[in-house]
This record gives structure tokens, C-alpha cells and sequence, in this order.
């Protein structure tokens, strides 16, 4: 979904929702499915629905007893509920799990099949089932030790994340870092570790004194590194591309090196791309263009974004400050007059006016 809905997302929704967050996903399973796997998939998804409901009611059909039913009945019930549950939002990784378990629990054989040997059947073949029945047990163990291996160290990664997020909080860097790096020493293939990991490096080298430029430099040089290995792992995720312009921007800032504003500006054209009606990145890329003092190019941003949304507050707020920045107040209280008049209780535009 993140890498299908950015791309057809209607801008003027972000008015009804928020138009300060990223929405990758419908909320909704059937749309979503339909986005992300296309006519079959949905297809596919609607056939096995049946399916399961399909078996479900014949088993109850042919339950002999009210503890049969009873056993039939929760993996129907929580499949009903599920299906509903998705039509207002998206799946988890805990409902997810359990609607697959609901699944297997109603494919499994009933049991009901004759149990004694078939006339004339190879005592070899018995042999052959006798064993793997034996080994069963064994597959099941290790299957066990592999989910309870990745399982749980996703969620001892994600406790150790949450406190590394709490520590970037605190302004801790240096200790969120080492605990990223604990994160990632359990499960590297996260990319949003990654990122995280990434912005507390750079945040860090924002923090550092004015003589401390070999320090800085090469605490922005591990933060290009993480996300570097986050595209890596999600290539088509708008967010890292934009983070990783943001982070250029900065070191430009730093270090007074054009190289890496056209780096930043680079990546913000793939993040464009790659959601080409996320109006906050035309914004953010104009901001970068005005902290580097070139106006014209923020002008060129802010436009760009007015043309996909002409509602945008931001974008009207900050073409105003680049027309101050460029000496035409005049120009400049026309964009704050058209951002108050699209958000009436916008106070940064108000101050503005009048300024």
C-alpha cells in the first residue's frame, strides 16, 4: 500500500484527515487488497472467504454432537468478525495471525475418514507413514524455535526501539544510537530502524559546537550510511528518500558544500515520483531551497504544490516569506492574505500580516 497509494492519493482528502500525515493505505481491506494485488488478487481473496465459510457450515452440518459445533463455531465466528473489522480498517500482525490460524483450524482434516488399513495396501507405505509421524513432532519443534527466534526477537527489537525513540525524545542521542544498534543486532533487515537510527546521528551532529567539524562530519556521514542500507531494504518508501534530502540539506547548511543541496534536491525528485500528489514534499523541498537563500527556487516549490493543492496553508505561508525575503511586501501580504483566507486561525500568517 505505501508504495501504490501516494501515487492516486487526492490531496483535498488530506483536508478532512491531516494534512500533516503520511496515508499509505486505504483503511479499508478490500480496497487495499485491490490496490496492492490487483483484480485477481482480490479475486483470490473473496474465493477463499468463501471457501472457509463454505467448509465451516459444512462441518457443522455434519457435527453429531453439541461439543462438535462447539468446536466448529469460534474459527467461524472470528473469520465474521475479522471480515468486518477490515471494512474500517487494516490488518495487524495479531489479527492477521489469528485469521490465518482460523483458516488452518477449519482446513484441517475432521478425523472423520476410516481408520482402519486399506485391503491390500503395501505394508512399506505404513512403514513410510509410521516415520513420518515420528518426525512430525521434530518439524513442528523446530518450525516452534524459528517463530519463537524471529517472533521474539521482532518484539524484543521493538521494546528496545521504543526506548531509543524516548530517548531521541530527551535529546539522548548518543545513548539512543547504542541502543538502535542493539535493535538492529536482533532483526537488521528493519528498515525503519534504520532510519531512526539515522536521524539520531544527524541530530546529534546538530547538537555539536561550533569546532567540532570533523565530528560532525563524520557523524553525518553514519547517518547517510543507515539510510543508504533503509533504501536498500525498502526501495520504494516515499519517506527514506525524504528523510535522506533532509539530512543532505543539513550537512549543506553545515558545511556550506552546494554538493550536497543537489544531492538533497535529487532525492526529493525520486520521493516525488514516487508520490507525486504529497503536497507536504513540495513544501519541505521549498523550505530547503528558502534556508538556503534561494528564493526563486522556493517560489518555484511553493507554486508546484499550489498547483496540486490550491488549499495548502503552508505552501501560501511560505511563499509569502520568500516574497519578503526577496523585498516585495507587497507580494508577501497578498500570500498571507490568500493563507488566512484558506485557514482563518493560522497565527504564524497572522504575525506575519503583520509584520
Amino acid at each position: 500500500g505505501s508504495t501504490v497509494y501516494p501515487a492516486a492519493y487526492p490531496p483535498e482528502l488530506a483536508h478532512i484527515e491531516d494534512p500533516g500525515a503520511f496515508w499509505d493505505r486505504a483503511h479499508n481491506e478490500v480496497l487495499d487488497v485491490l490496490a496492492m494485488r490487483g483484480g485477481l488478487g482480490l479475486v483470490a481473496w473473496v474465493v477463499l472467504g468463501v471457501a472457509c465459510a463454505r467448509r465451516g457450515l459444512a462441518l457443522w452440518k455434519k457435527a453429531a454432537s453439541t461439543s462438535e459445533r462447539a468446536w466448529i463455531a469460534p474459527p467461524l465466528a472470528a473469520l465474521v468478525a475479522h471480515v468486518v473489522e477490515l471494512q474500517f480498517a487494516f490488518s495487524i500482525t495479531a489479527t492477521m495471525v489469528m485469521g490465518w490460524l482460523c483458516v488452518a483450524w477449519l482446513a484441517a482434516p475432521d478425523g472423520s475418514g476410516a481408520s482402519e488399513e486399506a485391503p491390500g495396501k503395501d505394508p512399506d507405505d505404513s512403514r513410510e507413514s509410521v516415520r513420518w509421524r515420528a518426525l512430525a513432532p521434530l518439524g513442528a519443534l523446530l518450525v516452534l524455535m524459528l517463530a519463537v527466534r524471529l517472533e521474539g526477537g521482532a518484539l524484543w527489537a521493538d521494546m528496545l526501539v521504543a526506548r531509543a525513540r524516548a530517548l531521541d525524545g530527551a535529546d539522548q542521542w548518543k545513548e539512543s544510537i547504542e541502543t538502535y544498534d542493539r535493535a538492529l543486532d536482533i532483526v537488521p533487515w528493519q528498515a525503519a530502524y534504520h532510519q531512526f537510527r539515522a536521524e539520531a546521528f544527524y541530530n546529534l551532529a546538530r547538537a555539536l559546537p561550533e569546532g567540532e567539524a570533523e565530528l560532525r562530519a563524520s557523524l553525518f556521514e553514519a547517518a547517510d550510511r543507515s539510510l543508504d542500507r533503509a533504501r536498500e531494504l525498502e526501495p520504494l518508501d516515499v519517506e527514506l528518500y525524504s528523510n535522506s534530502g533532509i539530512l543532505h540539506a543539513l550537512w549543506s547548511e553545515a558545511t556550506g558544500d552546494p554538493a550536497h543541496l543537489e544531492t538533497a534536491v535529487s532525492l526529493y525528485e525520486q520521493a516525488f515520483r514516487l508520490a507525486p500528489t504529497m503536497v507536504r514534499l513540495q513544501i519541505d523541498l521549498g523550505h530547503i531551497y528558502h534556508s538556503h537563500g534561494r528564493y526563486e527556487d522556493a517560489l518555484g516549490q511553493y507554486q508546484v504544490a499550489l498547483e496540486i493543492d490550491p488549499r495548502s496553508t503552508d505552501a501560501y505561508y511560505g511563499t509569502g516569506l520568500a516574497w519578503q525575503a526577496l523585498g516585495r511586501d507587497d507580494l508577501a501580504r497578498e500570500a498571507f492574505l490568500q493563507a488566512l483566507e484558506v485557514s482563518p486561525g493560522c497565527e504564524v500568517c497572522m504575525e506575519a500580516l503583520e509584520e
